[in-house]
């Protein structure tokens, strides 16, 4: 992906549309001193989904020429997204970070440092991001946001809900939320009750400390018993 350098695990999901399968991943690193400072780079990172390819005429996905891009916003602390088609045609699907907040574009350097977390059962993709702090001392803290995705589309995933919003307009729906403090590594840990519910992602949280959850849209059975002639 050309100067965007990929630094965790990717995750492989079945594509409805193609039969095969999509890896999804996401851009950016946080290994050394030159990548402390946000402003280093002048490159946009980004979110990847790369359908299989299945013909040798076409064995390489070279740039985002043949990818879908849905675009991105951010207004009052949550994140939305399109929801653009991605025909069979196409090579995959990619998200640039770093989306204008309304104040106007910034090089903020949003990057993944974070494996995301496959929800194969649903077809969801949590990613969190990381956008290091500056040294200032009225704003010390990283920042990043919790982003989740439908794995086959990059748009937002189905049934999503991170609290009021703005009336996006254009085609967007939410799909995320800013968060402080975001993990600088690993991968994204997440619970929820033995039946189902909502994912509790673990160690990331809005401003204020409120954690952030999933909605998981899949209930599963907790228990069973084999029912035999005299039941």
């Amino acid at each position: 992906v050309g100067e965007r350098s990929v630094t965790t695990m990717p995750r492989l999901f079945p594509d409805p549309h193609s039969g095969g399968f999509t890896v999804v991943f996401g851009t950016g690193r946080y290994l050394g001193s030159s990548d402390v400072d946000p402003r280093t780079g002048t490159v946009r990172q980004a979110l990847y989904g790369i359908r299989e390819i299945r013909t040798r005429s076409n064995p390489v996905v070279e740039g985002d020429a043949s990818l879908v891009q849905q675009l991105m916003i951010e207004r009052d602390g949550l994140r939305a997204l399109t929801r653009r088609p991605v025909p069979v045609a196409a090579s995959g699907w990619f998200v640039e970070l770093n989306p204008d907040d309304g104040s106007g574009p910034a090089d903020r350097g949003e990057r993944v440092v974070v494996t995301p977390r496959a929800e194969s059962a649903t077809n969801r993709v949590v990613f969190v991001t990381l956008v290091p702090g500056t040294g200032d001392p009225c704003n010390p803290s990283s920042t990043g946001a919790l982003i989740v995705l439908d794995a086959a589309t990059g748009g937002p995933a189905s049934g999503e809900s991170f609290g009021d919003h703005p009336p996006w307009g254009d085609g967007f729906e939410t799909a995320g939320a800013i968060v402080v403090n975001p993990p600088t590594g690993g991968s994204l840990p997440a619970v929820s009750s033995p039946g189902g519910g909502d994912l509790l992602i673990l160690g990331v949280h809005r401003e204020g400390g409120e954690p952030l959850s999933v909605p998981d849209l899949l209930w599963r059975r907790r228990a069973w018993r084999e029912l035999g002639h005299d039941d």
